[in-house]
């Protein structure tokens, strides 16, 4: 049933509780859409991953690259590396370079996590380059 409100007519019940025969409001219909986009666009914005990369290089080349992280091999340099991460903030990383004959040398640097595929990250991967030292 319909009542007089302001200057119109609305339904007091909510959309979902409409009898059949009694179309809602166009009004109405906007306002549930809009906020079904609204809800979606969250959803989506809250699940997008990003990535960052590096590309990790040494003096001299072949030295094997550790996540102190979780002990993974990253593999050997040069190599580009990529994360995934869940925001668009940077991210903390701690690697360690070695190789037969040198000093292990560690490394920490920021990732900046700005793309939106592991593609663009690596197109575009921050150099990180060490010296290493040989052992005496």
């Amino acid at each position: 049933m319909l009542e007089p409100r302001g200057r119109g007519w609305q339904n007091p019940a909510p959309l979902w509780a409409y009898r059949p025969g009694e179309p809602p409001r166009v009004s109405e219909c906007k306002s549930l859409l809009r906020a079904g986009l609204m809800v979606v666009a969250v959803a989506a914005l809250a699940g997008c991953a990003s990535y960052g990369a590096a590309f990790l290089q040494s003096s001299p080349d072949g030295a094997e690259v550790i996540n102190l992280e979780d002990d993974s091999i990253l593999g050997t340099t040069p190599v580009r590396v990529w994360w995934k991460g869940e925001g668009k903030g940077p991210q903390y990383i701690n690697v360690r370079f070695q190789k037969d004959g040198y000093r292990d040398k560690v490394a920490a640097f920021w990732v900046n996590m700005r793309h939106r595929s592991r593609e663009d990250a690596l197109a575009e991967a921050a150099p990180v380059k060490v010296e290493m030292e040989k052992n005496q």
